[in-house]
């Protein structure tokens, strides 16, 4: 028998390189709401007197419930107050007071129906 003769070839494998594109991450932040001040005092109470409400405006808490008393005093003078949205209407003689509880956040205006240039805002926050 003759030699048998084996020839293996060598096999080259040339790697492709790898390319990895990552993309870029996007983050979006909610956008936070913040209250400043208002600038208005935080009462819950407001006198009618002189022709005039005791403070041109006040900032309260949702759920707050604000009183609002004639003390016009002399002479006796029955005034309103009343929301300029309608929300409420109350007719004060003089020594009565009203009572209103703001449910919700916003500013609402209010005027005495009788004497229009007495007005004022209350701001719930």
């Amino acid at each position: 028998m003759a030699p048998t003769t084996t020839t293996q070839r060598a096999t080259t494998t040339t790697a492709r390189p790898t390319t990895t594109t990552e993309r870029p991450t996007t983050t979006t932040e909610e956008p936070t709401t913040t209250t400043l001040p208002s600038n208005c005092p935080d009462q819950t109470s407001l006198t009618i007197q002189n022709f005039a409400f005791s403070q041109p405006c006040i900032d309260v808490p949702v759920g707050t419930t604000v009183t609002v008393t004639n003390r016009q005093g002399n002479p006796p003078t029955t005034h309103t107050w009343t929301a300029d949205n309608g929300m409420f209407s109350f007719t004060l003689n003089d020594g009565q007071s009203a009572h209103f509880t703001f449910s919700s956040k916003g500013t609402f205006a209010y005027h005495c129906a009788i004497h229009t240039f007495m007005t004022g805002k209350v701001i719930v926050r």
